[in-house]
């Protein structure tokens, strides 16, 4: 690991020498946390999104306390831990949630498995991983006896992948943050973050004369491109749609198979790759490239036509009339949930639109697309762009403190398609955990984050922590 001589090269040394000396507590604390399925459920009592995100939300805030923080549990929807003294609060934003583990996995999901110096589980990166090396970093400082002018409160969220209510509850019982910074994303610093708006959409549909849909089902989530569709078709025309399947799958470098067949009913399974909805390119969307193979084998089917005349395979809403793009960056289009069955239909999708752009712009243009179908939108979340000056002393406070301890001058402050805690609170941004050349595989089948970028992290974290204390 490259460290760089700013005031103490002793002193950087130490940093070094002490993060090192907690490599096996952190691998194992992450262990503790992957280990645990918290992906968001029905409520219980005392549980608002579940069994699962609150057994994690607990675990971390145990794992806080017995590394000396002072911990609080807000009934469950987030938690904190905290150290030092003052009026002003530094806050690191994490979260403990995941995404459903999808299929495609090496090994079971919540069970880690660490090879080659690599951590496999849900929620390695994203961000159970991260969370742990922001205690760590600050567990650095108190075991240095750095002295803590303001207070450093790490933030344990339990519904980032879903909604944010978690940080809508701390808002509401809790102390603003002077400043902060989240470390759900990739380094050095993001000092913006497209709008995100997830809209259901819900119809009717009219079918092909001769080829049917029973029932159609793909994607958990949506800001997940779907990895896998499932289709039951009643067929009674004279097109072989086993045969046509199989050569559309290896056409488009794509698995599937048969599940069932009989008279005149036949089940495909199709299987593409999943991706962030933030990053759609990364993957390939299984359900647009079944509406794809059906259009191909029925002519007359609405949803079919709809779908792959105002959607398809594209993925900056061109087809919308959604194409659209700032100095930061294009909007993006992704459906993560489709189902159909007995002439309903329901979509659910993703979009990301450009900083620069309007919500309502955005929405209306959706709209008016698809007003000759007749279908309903139902926006079910939606979060504003979040900016911050980059020349703002948080900003260039949290590149500098980057920049020495990697040696890396070449990346600079970037804006992201996706969204953290960081667009719920002012002065706070993202700021790691991630590597510019790490993979960035959050929400794909066996997820990943490196024991050297952990470490590295942890050391990041600790410069930083250093230099907003001076602030």
């Amino acid at each position: 690991m490259l460290l760089i001589h700013v005031n103490s090269w002793r002193n950087e040394m130490d940093i070094n020498k002490k993060v090192k000396s907690y490599e096996e507590n952190m691998i194992n604390d992450i262990k503790r946390l992957v280990s645990i399925k918290s992906v968001e459920e029905e409520p219980k009592e005392g549980m608002p999104f579940g069994e699962g995100p609150a057994k994690a939300l607990n675990e971390a805030l145990k794992i806080a306390e017995e590394l000396g923080f002072k911990t609080k549990n807000l009934d469950n929807y987030c938690g904190y831990a905290e150290v030092g003294e003052g009026e002003e609060l530094i806050g690191i934003l994490g979260h403990v949630d995941v995404v459903p583990e999808g299929d495609g996995w090496d090994n079971d999901p919540y069970t880690p498995v660490i090879k080659d110096g690599v951590i496999y589980a849900r929620g390695a990166n994203d961000d159970k991983g991260p969370v742990i090396a922001s205690l760590y970093a600050v567990k650095v400082l108190m075991d240095m006896g750095t002295k803590l002018n303001k207070r450093i409160r790490v933030i344990f969220g339990a519904n980032e992948e879903t909604g944010f209510r978690c940080m809508e509850h701390y808002k509401e019982v809790e102390e603003d943050l002077t400043m902060g910074f989240s470390p759900d994303a990739a380094f050095p610093v993001i000092f913006g973050e497209k709008g995100i708006c997830q809209i259901n959409i819900k119809g009717k549909y009219e079918d092909d004369k001769k080829i049917k849909i029973i029932e159609l089902k793909g994607g958990e989530a949506a800001n997940v491109v779907i990895p896998k569709m499932i289709v039951t078709l009643e067929n009674d025309s004279d097109i072989d749609i086993e045969t046509k399947f199989m050569e559309y799958i290896k056409e488009h470098k794509l698995t599937g198979e048969v599940l069932e067949k009989k008279d005149n009913k036949i089940t495909l399974r199709l299987n593409a790759v999943s991706a962030h909805a933030s990053t759609p390119w990364e993957g390939k969307n299984a359900g647009s490239y079944l509406m794809e193979f059906l259009g191909s084998v029925m002519k007359d089917n609405t949803l079919v036509n709809n779908y792959n005349d105002l959607i398809g395979k594209d993925y900056l809403g061109e087809n919308s009339g959604l194409k659209m793009e700032d100095e930061y960056g294009p909007l993006t289009f992704n459906t993560g949930v489709m189902e159909a069955k007995d002439g309903e239909l329901k979509l659910t999708i993703d979009i990301r639109y450009p900083l620069t752009e309007d919500f309502e712009k955005v929405f209306n243009i959706l709209k008016k697309s698809f007003s000759e179908t007749g279908y309903e939108f139902e926006v079910i979340e939606h979060k504003a762009p979040l900016y911050v000056e980059p020349d703002s002393p948080l900003v260039k406070t949290l590149q500098s403190a980057y920049e020495e301890v990697t040696g890396d001058s070449k990346n600079k402050p970037y804006t992201l398609g996706g969204g953290t805690y960081a667009r719920a609170f002012d002065n706070v941004v993202a700021f790691g955990a991630l590597l510019p050349d790490d993979d960035e595989n959050a929400h794909q089948s066996n997820e990943t984050f490196k024991v050297s970028t952990l470490l590295t992290a942890t050391e990041v974290y600790v410069n930083a922590l250093e230099k907003l204390l001076k602030l």
